[in-house]
């Protein structure tokens, strides 16, 4: 009788302890998987490394949906790893832009790197950072079929011999400006109507290049200005479109503060990308202006058919020019286009009321082969300098006959 009863606790016993290894497995894989989500947030700092700022949670502050990524715990660019930004790397103290906006040394600098695209591809790019740091708004720059991003850093007659990229630099933005797929420094490849579309990939690249710089203080991605060029305006809207881009579903609130579309192409030369309804859809959410000459072909169509949809915004705006300029042409050689476009994204951007807050990034951010490049800046001084140096070997040669050597 005491062997059965004692058998009988030996049993219970078994089963509890069974009980607490189920739970103790359990807590485990919760642990893990809590972990796993806490390593999401792009460069965040924990408070145990040395100089890291301790987060906190806001209360009073509401998690906004339809971006990508939620909202991260308050501790701004101060909790960033800044000493693992590879833009560190190649920049020295005057140059490193910190937190709170420092300014950068006299020189305009922009950064040349190469962003992780579709299908795994390094895309040629260059990011022009902006000295207002958290107040910035960046700007996006995407070239038509068979360019690059070298369009954007052709000097402007109409802005004085500057580059778009630097003229919106001056202006306070933050920009950057890429290579598609097969296109520039890219490995070039002939592309169908499906590899076109597959390059909205491409852009959500450059976007998510973008929050990462957001994640670090540089700028304030709820401002976002995209521009557009030819196909490249195109596959902007289409992207615009997409979930997980710059603008969300459902009416929530959007990163997308301007799309500026410079000769978009009429359905039959479009590459497959059509934008007709799209662009019909987004007129009502998002600011939009359309740029175009009156007698270009390619663009003709589309402008046609959906300006008067776009002019029930009061705040979209279609701007048509006598000629027949198309694509980046119109840009660099039409008076006035480019002031145009730049007082647009101005007037939008600008003045969103949006505060810049943290994100939570849930894609890796790849981007490598940083490094900077300064342009020099042209003095009376510098001028006369490289004067009378050009000037010296001439003066030399023409003393030389007077000066006889002895034998």
């Amino acid at each position: 009788m005491t062997v059965g009863v004692r058998s009988s606790h030996l049993g219970k016993a078994a089963a509890m302890r069974g009980k607490r290894q189920s739970l103790k497995w359990m807590a485990l894989v919760l642990t893990t998987a809590t972990l796993g989500l806490g390593t999401t947030l792009a460069t965040a700092q924990q408070p145990d490394e040395p100089g890291a700022a301790t987060t906190k949670t806001d209360p009073k502050s509401t998690t906004r949906k339809g971006r990508p990524g939620m909202r991260a715990p308050v501790g701004r660019a101060k909790a960033l790893r800044k000493g693992l930004d590879p833009l560190n790397k190649v920049a020295g103290p005057a140059d490193a832009q910190n937190a709170d906006g420092a300014a950068f040394d006299d020189r305009p600098i922009h950064y040349s790197l190469r962003i992780m695209g579709a299908g795994n591809n390094a895309l040629n790019a260059v990011y022009y950072p902006s000295k207002l740091g958290t107040s910035a708004a960046p700007v996006l720059l995407i070239h038509e079929k068979g360019r690059s991003l070298q369009d954007f850093q052709e000097p402007i007659a109409e802005l004085k011999k500057v580059t778009l990229a630097e003229h919106l630099q001056e202006e306070g933005f933050a920009v950057l400006a890429f290579d598609l797929s097969g296109h520039g420094a890219n490995p070039h490849r002939e592309l169908n109507e499906r590899g076109w579309r597959a390059m909205t990939e491409d852009v959500q690249a450059a976007y998510r290049f973008l929050l990462d710089r957001h994640n670090r203080g540089e700028l304030n991605l709820a401002r976002l200005g995209v521009i557009g060029v030819g196909e490249g305006a195109n596959l902007a809207t289409i992207w615009a479109s997409l979930p997980g881009a710059a603008v969300s579903s459902e009416g929530r609130s959007s990163d997308l503060a301007a799309l500026i579309s410079i000769s978009p192409m009429s359905d039959n030369v479009s590459q497959g990308l059509r934008v007709g309804t799209t662009l019909a859809t987004l007129a009502q959410r998002v600011p939009i202006q359309v740029l175009s000459g009156e007698r270009d072909a390619a663009s003709k169509e589309i402008v046609a058919s959906i300006r008067p949809i776009l002019e029930r915004t009061r705040v979209n705006k279609v701007e048509i020019y006598p000629t027949s300029l198309h694509g980046y042409k119109l840009v660099w050689l039409e008076p006035g286009a480019v002031a145009a476009a730049v007082k647009f994204m101005e007037s939008t951007t600008k003045f969103k009321v949006d505060e810049w807050e943290p994100r939570y990034n849930l894609d890796p951010v790849v981007y490598s082969d940083a490094s900077l490049v300064r342009r020099v800046l042209k003095t009376k001084k510098a001028d006369e300098a490289a004067t009378t140096k050009a000037d010296e070997p001439a003066a030399k040669k023409a003393d030389e006959p007077a000066v006889k050597k002895q034998p």
